[in-house]
C-alpha cells in the first residue's frame, strides 16, 4: 500500500488550560482521501466479520497472545474463523472503526475551476448548530499541505505551507452562519490539487464533524470580454461542444468569488442557491441548449455586476458529478444606456457642426 494511503499527519489540537503544558493539546490523525477510501471498505468487511463472529461467542476456544494483545479464537458457523480482541481492547478496536465511520460518512466532494493570477473560493458549509468557538477547521490537501487553519475562533496561519503564506481568507463575517469556505488569491499551476475541508468539534474530546473535499483546476486562458450599459441587457456567452445529453449535465455560473448567478440541473433551472442580488434578472436559452449555448442573459444591469463570471459545465456519472468544461468571461458596465449615449453624440455633432459654421 502507498505511503500516502497510510501515512496520516498527526495536528495538535488545544483543549484548554495552559498552552505550554502539552498534556493540555490532543492529537488528530489528518488522512488523505484515497486512505479514507480504503479505510471504509476495510470497515464493511471488518463490520460483517465482527458482527457474524459475536454472535458465536460460544464456541470459543483458550486465549492466546499476538502482539501484545488479548486473542480470542472464535469460529463462526460458517466455517470461517477469525481473532477477536478480547475486554477493553475489543472496546477500543470498536471505537476505531467508529471513528473511521464518522470520518467518511461525511465526506462530500465537489469540482471547482479557477484561472492563473486570479482568486477562487473553495466552498464549505456546515450546518450544526455548534458555536464558532468550539470549532476546528483545517484546510489541506491529500499530502498534507496545510492550506488554512482556524481554532479558538481566531486563524492560526503557524504551520501553514509556505507556498500559501498571504494567499488564503476566510470569510469572517459568514462563519456564524455556517461559511467556511477559503478564498485562495493569485492562483498558480501548483495549486491544482483536491482539497480538503475537515471540521471538528472541540469539548472534552474531539469530534470529527464532517469533511469536504474540492478539486480545484488551475487554467491560464484569458477571460472573453464583455460590455453593457446600466440598465441594460447583456448575454455572457457559453458554449458547450461535447455529447452528453442535457439531461446529465450541471451547469453552473458564478461570479470568482462564489456567488452564484444561475444554475441548471438537467436542463431545470435552480435558483435555491442563486445570490440574491441576481435574482429574477437572469435567463438561460433553453430552446438552445440542445444546440450547446448555456449563454445567461443578465437584465437590469448595475455598478455592482462588473466582475469575472464563470461558466461551469459537468457531466454525471454513477460516481457524482465531473468536470468537462470551464468558461471566463469579464463583464464591463458603462455608466451610460446605448439609446442615451447615441443621442448625447448626436448632439455633439450638431454643436461642432454649427460652430464650423459659424450659426
Amino acid at each position: 500500500m502507498s505511503a500516502d494511503f497510510r501515512d496520516a499527519l498527526i495536528v495538535a489540537v488545544f483543549r484548554k488550560g495552559d498552552g505550554s503544558d502539552c498534556g493540555n493539546y490532543r492529537g488528530i490523525f489528518l488522512l488523505s482521501t484515497m486512505g479514507k477510501v480504503i479505510a471504509t471498505i476495510l470497515l464493511n468487511d471488518s463490520s460483517r466479520c465482527l458482527y457474524s463472529c459475536s454472535l458465536t461467542l460460544s464456541v470459543a476456544s483458550p486465549v492466546k497472545r499476538h502482539n501484545g494483545h488479548d486473542l480470542q479464537h472464535t469460529a463462526n458457523p460458517g466455517g470461517h474463523c477469525v481473532f477477536l480482541l478480547r475486554g477493553h481492547n475489543f472496546h477500543r478496536l470498536l471505537l476505531l472503526l467508529l471513528s473511521v465511520v464518522a470520518a467518511v460518512s461525511g465526506f462530500s466532494h465537489f469540482p471547482v475551476s479557477g484561472f492563473l493570477g486570479k482568486q477562487v473560493v473553495l466552498p464549505c458549509t456546515y450546518k450544526g448548530n455548534v458555536p464558532v468557538s468550539d470549532l476546528q477547521v483545517i484546510w489541506g490537501t491529500p499530502k498534507r499541505e496545510l492550506l488554512h487553519k482556524f481554532i479558538n475562533g481566531n486563524n492560526d496561519l503557524t504551520e501553514q505551507d509556505p507556498r500559501f503564506r498571504n494567499r488564503t481568507k476566510l470569510f469572517k463575517d459568514h462563519l456564524e452562519q455556517g461559511n467556511w469556505s477559503v478564498l485562495l488569491s493569485d492562483l498558480r499551476e501548483s495549486d491544482r490539487s483536491q482539497y480538503e475541508c475537515q471540521i471538528y468539534k472541540i469539548d472534552k474530546q474531539i469530534h470529527l464533524e464532517k469533511v469536504d473535499s474540492v478539486d480545484l483546476f488551475v487554467t491560464g486562458d484569458s477571460p472573453v470580454p464583455v460590455s453593457g450599459f446600466l440598465g441594460e441587457q447583456v448575454v455572457l456567452p457559453c458554449t458547450y461542444k461535447g455529447n452528453v445529453t442535457i439531461s446529465d449535465l450541471l451547469v453552473i455560473w458564478g461570479t470568482t468569488k462564489g456567488d452564484i448567478l444561475h444554475r441548471v440541473v438537467s436542463g431545470n433551472d435552480d435558483l435555491t442557491q442563486q445570490d440574491p442580488r441576481f435574482r429574477n434578472r437572469t435567463k438561460v436559452f433553453k430552446d438552445q441548449l440542445e444546440q450547446g449555448n448555456w449563454s445567461v442573459l443578465l437584465s437590469d444591469l448595475r455598478d455592482s455586476d462588473q466582475n469575472d463570471y464563470q461558466c461551469q459545465i459537468y457531466k454525471r456519472l454513477e460516481t457524482g458529478y465531473y468536470w468537462e468544461q470551464f468558461d471566463l468571461v469579464h463583464l464591463s458596465i458603462t455608466g451610460c444606456t446605448g439609446t442615451l449615449e447615441l443621442m448625447l453624440d448626436f448632439i455633439v455633432d450638431i454643436c461642432s457642426c454649427r460652430r464650423r459654421c459659424g450659426k
